[in-house]
């Protein structure tokens, strides 16, 4: 399980009003965490996990948007994005309609109205987002972040998170060519490089656009 893409306790988020956005990234399998490391032209699973407002249950109307973006070398794959609401239990409550799109480089992710999609949704329920990406196999060696920013609507106007960041570091090879005794950070090694940080700065910049 991944900390940082999982949603936070329902105690510790009732002292807050406002959602929240967690993501990961997983590589052939390995658990979701914050940063992974990846051979070219792997296929990377990226999820989102978006709370609630303390209030949700008393709106008429929950718009949320995800804006990501993505490094240039990861290739996002718009046919698998999906998403569903998940009851604090860890059931599926509502499958989601997710409206994807991409220019200059971000991709837009429009879930609509919940409350529409999902009546008796709840404060604690999440909103999950899932898709795949390609790395590619032109990829140079080092970290490639992608970065996501959540935009909601409770019917007063649009506000929005801070940005959050999931990297992929590369090796340079592909996994035919990968050396078995290559040196790499093990998956859920959330240090990020100081040219990655100024990266996430660049992005979110780019998102709130």
């Amino acid at each position: 399980a991944c900390a940082s893409c999982a949603a936070p306790a329902v105690a510790d988020e009732a002292k807050h009003a406002i959602p929240s956005i967690h993501k990961g990234v997983s590589v052939n399998g390995s658990g979701y965490a914050q940063a992974a490391a990846a051979d070219v032209g792997d296929t990377l699973r990226y999820r989102l996990v978006l709370t609630l407002p303390e209030d949700v249950e008393d709106l008429e109307t929950l718009s949320y948007t995800v804006r990501d973006k993505p490094d240039a070398d990861i290739a996002v794959n718009l046919g698998s994005i999906a998403a569903y609401v998940e009851s604090a239990d860890g059931s599926r409550k509502a499958t989601l309609s997710p409206k994807a799109s991409t220019s200059m480089g971000i991709v837009t992710i429009r879930l609509g109205n919940l409350m529409r999609a999902c009546p008796d949704i709840a404060f604690g329920d999440s909103v999950v987002i899932g898709y795949t990406a390609l790395l590619s196999p032109s990829a140079t060696v080092g970290e490639h972040p992608n970065v996501a920013q959540l935009f909601y609507d409770r019917g007063n106007g649009t506000e929005q998170t801070v940005g959050v960041m999931a990297v992929v570091r590369s090796s340079g090879q592909s996994p035919q060519t990968a050396s078995p005794g290559r040196s790499l950070p093990k998956t859920g090694d959330n240090a990020a490089s100081a040219a990655t940080a100024s990266a996430l700065a660049a992005a979110i910049s780019a998102l709130a656009a």
